[in-house]
C-alpha cells in the first residue's frame, strides 16, 4: 500500500507531539526547573530515622510554570543530609562532574569530594555504580528500595573508618551482611561490581541560584533522560515528510 499524505501528515504530527512531550533537557549545558513533587508512591522511608528513600517524582521545564505541565519522572538523590525541594537546576554529564567542567560542576564535585564524611574520590565507576542502582530500582522489586537507596548514598558517603556508612549513624538492615539480598551492604557491592553499567541517558541535575551559581544547601538529583533533537533537526524531519506527502501524491495523481 502506497502512503498517502493524509497518512503522512498523521504520522508527522504524532512524532512532532511525541517530542513536544520528551521530559528531558536538551542539552548537557541547559538550565532549566525541576519541579520536586516527593517520594513515589510506595517509597520506604529508612528505619528509624525518618529520611524518605526513593525513588521520587519530580518535572523539568525552562521554568516552573512550564515544569508543571511536564511529565513526572523519576530521580534520585545523592546523599540524605541536604534538603529536598523546587528549584532552578542545571544538567550536567557524569563526566562533567568528574572532569569539573564549569563553575557548577567544579564547585559540586568539591561538595562531594570534600565534606566531611565524603569519600574523597569521585570517579565515573563511581556514577556507573549509582545509576546502576538507579535502573535497579526502576526495574526492580519494590521492597528493596530502601536498601539500595541507602546504597547508593554510601557510594558517595562513608563513616570514618572509610566503610559505608548509615543515615542516623545506626546500622541498617543486613547492612554487615554481605549476602543478605534484602540488606543496603550487598547491594553496595553489587553496584560497585557494576561500575561499567552504561550510564549515557542520565543527568545530573545540579541546584543553582538565578545567576546560575551552584546552591549547596539544596539536594543534588540524578535522573535519566531522553535527548530532544534540536531545532534545525526538527525542521529537516519535517521538509523530509512533507517531501514524502508530495511525492506520494504525485504519484496518486
Amino acid at each position: 500500500m502506497r502512503p498517502s499524505f493524509t497518512s503522512l501528515a498523521v504520522a508527522s504530527a504524532f512524532f512532532l507531539s511525541s517530542l513536544a512531550g520528551a521530559q528531558a533537557p536538551l542539552s548537557t549545558d541547559t538550565q532549566g526547573y525541576l519541579d520536586f513533587i516527593g517520594a513515589k508512591s510506595g517509597a520506604p522511608t529508612v528505619s528509624g530515622t525518618g529520611i524518605a528513600t526513593g525513588p521520587y517524582n519530580a518535572k523539568f521545564g525552562s521554568s516552573a510554570a512550564n515544569a508543571a505541565g511536564k511529565t513526572a519522572f523519576d530521580v534520585y538523590c545523592f546523599d540524605w543530609l541536604s534538603n529536598a525541594g523546587d528549584g532552578k537546576v542545571q544538567i550536567l554529564t557524569f563526566s562533567d562532574l568528574v572532569n569539573q567542567n564549569g563553575a557548577v560542576a567544579t564547585a559540586l564535585y568539591s561538595k562531594i569530594t570534600g565534606s566531611a564524611g565524603a569519600s574523597n574520590t569521585l570517579t565515573l565507576g563511581t556514577l556507573n555504580s549509582a545509576a546502576w542502582l538507579a535502573n535497579s530500582m526502576n526495574a526492580g522489586v519494590q521492597g528493596l528500595w530502601d536498601e539500595k537507596h541507602v546504597a547508593l548514598w554510601n557510594l558517595f558517603w562513608k563513616d570514618g573508618a572509610g566503610s559505608p556508612g548509615m543515615p542516623g549513624e545506626g546500622n541498617y538492615r543486613g547492612i554487615t551482611d554481605p549476602n543478605n539480598t534484602g540488606g543496603a551492604l550487598y547491594w553496595y557491592n553489587q553496584a560497585v561490581a557494576n561500575s561499567g553499567f552504561d550510564a549515557s541517558s542520565y543527568r545530573i541535575f545540579a541546584p543553582v541560584d538565578d545567576q546560575g551559581r551552584f546552591v549547596s544547601n539544596r539536594q543534588v538529583f540524578m535522573g535519566q533522560v531522553t535527548q530532544v533533537p534540536e531545532p534545525a533537526s526538527l525542521a529537516l524531519v519535517v521538509v523530509g515528510l512533507v517531501g514524502l506527502g508530495s511525492a506520494a501524491r504525485r504519484r496518486k495523481q
